[in-house]
Order: C-alpha cells, then sequence, then structure tokens
C-alpha cells in the first residue's frame, strides 16, 4: 500500500524521535554507574545497556535511511525488519530497566522512580517503536485497498497500546505480589493488607485479561473482520474493557494504605494509560459504529468506470457516422 508524503514525513519523524529517546535512556542508564565503567555492574544491567545500545543502532540506521532514501524505504520490508528489530529489543529490555532489584529505573525497596530520565525515555522508546512497528504492519496488511479501513484506521494501533499497557499493568502487578509476599500471608488478620492483596490480585487478573483479549482482537482484525460486524465487535469489547479498567484505577490507585499503584510507578501510570487509552476507544468505536458503516458493493472508482467504457466501445465498436454525399446535399 502506497502511502502519502505527508505519512512519509511522519514516519522518518518517529524514528527520529526513537533514536533521541534511545540515546537519552542510554546516557542516563550509563552516568550512575560506579566509577562511571561498566564493569562492575551485573549482568541484568550489562544485557539492559547492550539491548538499548542495540535499539539505538537499529533506529539510527532507519533515521539515515528515511533521509537518504526515503521512498525505498519507508514502508518497506527493510524498514519493517528495522522496527521489528527495534521494538523487539525494547520488548526484551523493557523488564530489566524497570525490575526494582536491578535499582536502574525503578527503587527496589518501594517501586518508585530512581531514575527519571531513564524511566520516562525508555518508556517514550518503547511506545514510539511500537507505534512504528503497528503502524507498518497495519499498511502491510491492509493491501492495495486504500480505503478498506478508513473509519477505524487507529484501531489496530490503539489496541496494539492496550494490549502493551495491560501487559505492563500485568507484570508490574506480579512484582508486588512477590514484593508484598502475599502468598507466605495468606492468613494474616491484618485487613489493611489482606486488602491490599485482593487488589494486586486484581491488577494481575485485569492486566492478564486485557491483554489477551487485546492480542486476540488485533490479530483477528488484521486478517478477518473488516466492516459493520467488526465495529459491533470492536465497540462491544472497547466498552467492556472499559468497565473494567474504570473499576481499575478506582482499585489500585486509590486509598494510599491499600491501593498497589496509589505511589508513582510502572502500576500506577500504566493503569491509568490503558483507561485513557479505552476511553479514546470506545468514543472512536462509537463514531465507526454510526458513521462508519461500509457498503457490500463499492462504486467503481472513475478511473475504473472509463477503463470498463473503453472495453465495451472495443467490444462493441459503434457505427461510423456516415458523411453525407454530394445526393444528399
Amino acid at each position: 500500500m502506497t502511502i502519502s508524503d505527508q505519512e512519509k514525513k511522519t514516519r522518518q519523524a518517529q524514528w527520529f524521535a526513537v533514536a533521541a529517546f534511545s540515546t537519552i535512556a542510554l546516557v542516563a542508564m550509563t552516568s550512575n554507574f560506579e566509577g562511571g565503567s561498566i564493569k562492575n555492574e551485573n549482568k541484568a544491567v550489562k544485557w539492559a545497556v547492550s539491548a538499548v545500545s542495540l535499539a539505538l543502532v537499529f533506529s539510527s540506521l532507519a533515521v539515515f535511511a528515511s533521509i537518504l532514501l526515503r521512498d525505498k524505504f519507508i514502508n518497506t520490508p527493510m524498514e519493517g525488519g528495522l522496527a521489528l528489530f527495534t521494538f523487539g529489543f525494547w520488548i526484551a529490555v523493557i523488564p530489566a530497566i524497570m525490575k526494582p532489584d536491578n535499582n536502574l529505573a525503578v527503587l527496589s525497596y518501594s517501586g518508585g522512580i530512581a531514575n527519571s530520565n531513564l524511566y520516562f525515555f525508555s518508556w517514550a522508546a518503547f511506545v514510539t517503536s511500537l507505534f512504528i512497528f503497528f503502524s507498518y504492519l497495519k499498511q502491510f496488511f491492509a493491501g492495495q485497498s486504500e480505503a478498506a479501513d478508513t473509519n477505524r484506521r487507529c484501531s489496530t494501533l490503539m489496541w496494539g497500546a492496550l494490549l502493551a499497557t495491560s501487559f505492563v499493568v500485568m507484570i508490574a502487578a506480579s512484582r508486588q505480589y512477590e514484593a508484598v509476599d502475599c502468598t507466605n500471608n495468606a492468613n494474616t488478620i491484618d485487613q489493611t493488607f489482606d486488602d491490599k492483596c485482593k487488589r494486586i490480585k486484581f491488577g494481575i487478573s485485569l492486566g492478564c485479561i486485557s491483554a489477551v483479549i487485546a492480542l486476540v482482537w488485533v490479530a483477528v482484525t488484521m486478517c478477518l473482520f473488516k466492516g459493520r460486524w467488526g465495529n459491533w465487535i470492536d465497540a462491544f469489547l472497547v466498552w467492556l474493557l472499559l468497565i473494567f479498567w474504570t473499576c481499575g484505577i478506582s482499585y489500585i490507585t486509590f486509598d494510599q494504605a491499600k491501593a498497589p499503584g496509589f505511589t508513582l510507578g510502572d502500576l500506577y501510570f500504566f493503569t491509568w494509560g490503558s483507561w485513557a487509552l479505552n476511553v479514546f476507544m470506545a468514543m472512536q468505536g462509537l463514531y465507526n459504529l454510526f458513521n462508519g458503516g461500509e457498503t457490500t458493493e463499492e462504486e467503481p472508482k472513475p478511473d475504473e468506470k472509463d477503463k470498463a467504457a473503453v472495453e465495451a466501445d472495443v467490444e462493441n465498436p459503434a457505427a461510423p457516422e456516415k458523411e453525407p454525399s454530394e445526393t444528399d446535399a
């Protein structure tokens, strides 16, 4: 599927953003090493530095290719490969950066933010690389039909983003479950502690269910569903998840003593991020449902009409006009 010059410029800016965010994250990570050397760091930290460095290399190559070979790079398998590697390395390294035991972006004792630049710019690079990757996939599966999903152009990207945020909520809640040690204290008489463990379990379940639904629906919408039935199912799933996430933000982020996501951290940001995505998707779903229906038979494009008319003339040529003769005159 061909894309416009404006979309190419946007993709070029996105690649530049990934490279810039990766650079800032790498500098923020390495600037806090003891003695300024990585030799004294553990394997997890060394892996994080290596992975971010590789993500920076791939995104930088994409930036140069998008500038020097824009028409031959944007929306081609070459870009898809770089998008896959960049996004893949950020998927692999984010858990190491955000793991409290590594003391990189998150504090080990409270789960709060230890390195703001590393924390925010790592997530920014991850989200932007995710957006590029899903944009490429959407255009790849769209084929040659430019208007097939005109009213749902952001649906796949939003579902992909919800998949990522839900997965982070599940992982962050799981880590809190281990840190609080809810398993060994299941029979405690402390009601506050018991309520907090219940909320953590709710966060794990909510993140897992939302991630599974998003993953399945992304695969289905890419390959199968189009048109009004797809809009109905999409709207139903979005509004169902919106109800769950509305309960989630109140249950996970409110009440200082009991809420596992009350303090700033992964659980707080991504619970609210998932809810915000659902709100946007719910509004977009309503619009698609009532204004984005597709007809079963598409009207031929003007050039197709002209081509059909020419072919009809060739098959049934009209009789030539008779020139007036002297007798007729």
